[in-house]
């Protein structure tokens, strides 16, 4: 059936009618079911066991009515699996990947075929507490004192802007309580793990003025020794942060919430690890033959240790006001946000003392979105608003540094090395963003539903590049572009009944373009936005009195321009670049379920198929190392053909009191290809994660183990014939090591 749908001119709607008769009939076995269940006495209210209430369509609805693919995780599911990061909650997430870096911030994500370039805007929008967070380097926050997290996949443009090209992460944190409350968890394990976090929330004036307060430290001391300094471990990792909120209730009418947060973050890298010998050094002064008896395959191959590290730190505010005028509610959401980042990186990678460089990134944002939304109870029901985004991002090379040493006697020996400053590259960047949005959704009867939205986003982008080498100064390249595009979404829900359901959707997504750093040749200066028409068909069923929750979907994307990385190392410094495809087909199948089967057993199941393919190239990409033609017709990269991720959980009193609790998840990610060439390939894998423990309703002790079986796998992978690196070798980031410890949690 997937094949099919790129056979004629006529696949997509036949494709589309196949499966919708499928769901259709999917949902009709699941009316059935549903009645034939007992009936929670409280049915079609928010007490329901088995419903989740979620926010996507900015109002709190079941996620029941919501016509997307949506993956919840509830606060108790966050705890549960010891969400701590991004990545834990996307490996839990089909369809949606993440491949690190360096750094949490920097990192490529993937979510249906659509891609993140290297150090570029992401296919998602991750809102957190109404705040959007206004570049992918902010991402990387601790996760912690979270109520819930929404993952909505396929096109968000028409609520949530021009980043949710292929979706949006909706993070809720817990809120200020009326009575005190508090709560501490730490744990200790292996590769000096340790981490705690700290909670406080209670009234400053009851009923009127409530506080919040958390904090979170970790630290973890690595787990792969460098190849030369067999004492020093990679990926040594350490994170503060703290945040504090007041929520003031006034008047019945309105609320305020004030919130602050802040963060400091330091990462030793992941292991950059060296895959292949030389075919030939490009190293100067260095042959092949010496190059190739300084490396340790599979190691990393550092000069030092202390120069693969990234530095993070961060801080927020923000004003969040709610009035109820009666028949709509005016919501206003202001926020200013810093990210800066400093790494430090061997960019030879190599042994040999040839080229270091210190990477600075530094952005500020400041936002507002004044929006409108109804209250009515009747058949229609509708938000409009405006938002404004105002980013300034630094993105500096300073400097890069190569060994004279090297260069003038050909000495190797990394202690006699003198390092001079021989390229800068100071690129500094205005993206600011205006749009006009609006969204509704009409009863037409009890069983009907018809959803309308847009957004108009208008997105002016100057771009400013100096620097020098050491021939001397650069000549200063501006640009300035205007990005804009309306992005329009239409849905139909029709209902079998309360549980049971069926939705097709269509809409548009967008993501600006952007600009190069004009240190490459083989890219263009500035790279096209993107833009997709997205198709959705699906079904969501709640059966056995919502003790079964399924959700299944297909897919469909015609995509324009889609942007990659080219990541390119040499004598001259390092660039970090983006290119376009000119079409690219995505489609692929979704299916979630969530089961209470018996009393203390919870099983979750999730899979995804994906199959995006490059159907014209186009010429955006040149130079003698690429064959743009040759690359028609391969799989889109950094996508795995399917994800696969299933968790149980076993719950089983001991006492009156005391339960005792189990959990397993499991991950598995099917091939993928890691550039459009189609050359480097990563194999399947799977990781489990599990924990045992007891607990009551004031404390909790359990054991955990995180990649329980050691399984170690490249989170990226850079193939020389796409990077053209000194020396002409692959290189990879390798994944984290396996993890144990134990983990209390005492509540107040």
């Amino acid at each position: 059936m997937i094949k099919s749908l790129s056979s004629s001119r006529f696949a997509l709607p036949r494709a589309l009618a196949l499966i919708g008769t499928s769901l259709i009939a999917l949902g009709q076995a699941g009316i059935a079911a549903a009645q034939t269940a007992p009936q929670s006495a409280s049915a079609g209210t928010a007490t329901d066991p088995g419903e989740i209430l979620v926010t996507a369509r900015r109002q709190v609805e079941s996620l029941q009515k919501v016509p997307d693919s949506v993956t919840v995780f509830t606060a108790k599911t966050l705890e549960d699996a010891r969400v701590r990061r991004l990545d834990d909650f996307v490996a839990m997430t089909p369809g949606f990947e993440i491949h690190d870096g360096e750094s949490a911030g920097v990192f490529r994500m993937s979510i249906r075929g659509i891609t993140q370039t290297n150090q570029g805007d992401a296919p998602v929008t991750m809102v957190v507490d109404g705040v959007t967070l206004p570049y992918a380097n902010s991402f990387g926050k601790a996760l912690f004192d979270v109520q819930q997290i929404e993952v909505l996949k396929g096109p968000q443009g028409s609520l949530y802007g021009q980043n949710a090209i292929g979706g949006a992460v909706l993070v809720t944190t817990q809120q200020a309580t009326n009575d005190f409350s508090a709560r501490l968890t730490g744990s200790l394990g292996t590769r000096e793990h340790r981490e705690l976090t700290a909670v406080v929330s209670g009234p400053v004036v009851q009923d009127k003025v409530l506080f919040r307060v958390s904090g979170y430290l970790s630290h973890d001391g690595g787990d792969m020794s460098y190849a030369y300094f067999p004492k020093k471990k990679t990926s040594v990792e350490r994170r503060q942060a703290l945040r504090g909120d007041l929520t003031f209730k006034l008047t019945d009418n309105f609320t305020a919430v004030i919130g602050a947060d802040v963060g400091h973050s330091f990462y030793g890298a992941l292991p950059l690890i060296i895959r292949t010998l030389s075919a030939g050094s490009g190293i100067p002064n260095v042959t092949t033959d010496q190059l190739n008896q300084t490396i340790r395959l599979n190691r990393p191959n550092q000069t030092s240790p202390d120069l693969p590290r990234t530095k993070q730190n961060y801080w927020d505010v923000s004003a969040k006001l709610d009035w109820d005028l009666g028949a709509v509610t005016a919501t206003s959401v202001t926020a200013y946000q810093e990210v800066n980042e400093r790494e430090v990186q061997d960019l030879d990678v190599s042994y040999i003392p040839f080229v270091y460089g210190h990477l600075n990134n530094l952005i500020s944002a400041f936002s507002e979105e004044l929006r409108l939304s109804s209250n009515s109870d009747g058949p229609f029901h509708w938000v409009v608003g405006g938002y404004m985004l105002k980013v300034n991002r630094h993105y500096d090379i300073d400097p890069a540094f190569i060994n004279v040493t090297l260069l003038t006697t050909g000495n190797t020996d990394p202690a006699a090395a003198v390092y001079v400053p021989f390229s800068q590259t100071l690129q500094q960047q205005d993206l600011d963003s205006y749009a006009l949005f609006g969204q509704a959704e009409w009863d037409v009867t009890d069983k009907l539903q018809l959803t309308f939205g847009g957004r108009y986003d208008y997105d002016p982008r100057e771009n400013l590049v100096t620097g020098f080498t050491l021939a001397g100064p650069n000549a200063p390249l501006r640009q300035k572009r205007t990005f804009k595009q309306f992005q329009p979404k239409a849905s139909i829900r029709y209902s079998f009944s309360s549980d049971a359901n069926v939705y097709a959707t269509v809409a548009r997504g967008f993501r600006a373009g952007g600009f190069n750093s004009g240190a490459n040749a083989n890219v263009l200066p500035a790279f096209a936005p993107e833009k997709t028409t997205a198709y959705e068909i699906g079904t969501k069923l709640a059966l056995l009195d919502r003790r079964v929750n399924i959700s299944a979907a297909a897919f469909y994307t015609d995509y324009k321009n889609q942007q990659l990385s080219l990541v390119s190392v040499g004598a001259g410094g390092v660039s970090q670049d983006n290119f376009t495809v000119d079409k690219t087909r995505i489609q692929g199948v979704e299916f979630n379920m969530q089961a209470r089967p018996v009393t203390g057993v919870q099983l979750e199941f999730g899979y995804a198929y994906t199959d995006g393919k490059i159907k014209k190239f186009g010429a955006s990409l040149t130079g003698s190392a690429f064959n743009p033609a040759a690359y028609v017709g391969n799989k889109v990269p950094l996508t795995s053909k399917y994800t696969l991720n299933g968790a149980a959980q076993f719950t089983q009193p001991l006492t009156d009191t005391i339960d005792g609790v189990a959990r397993i998840d499991v991950e598995r990610k099917g091939s993928l290809y890691w550039e459009p060439d189609n050359n480097a390939k990563r194999k399947p894998f799977t990781l489990v994660n599990m924990s045992a423990g007891i607990r009551t309703e004031m404390w909790e002790l359990r054991a955990f183990g995180d990649n329980v079986f050691g399984k170690r796998y490249d989170s990226l992978f850079f193939d020389n014939l796409f990077v053209g690196a000194p020396g002409g070798f692959n290189f990879a980031y390798v994944s984290r090591a396996s993890r144990y410890g134990v983990e209390a949690t005492v509540r107040f």
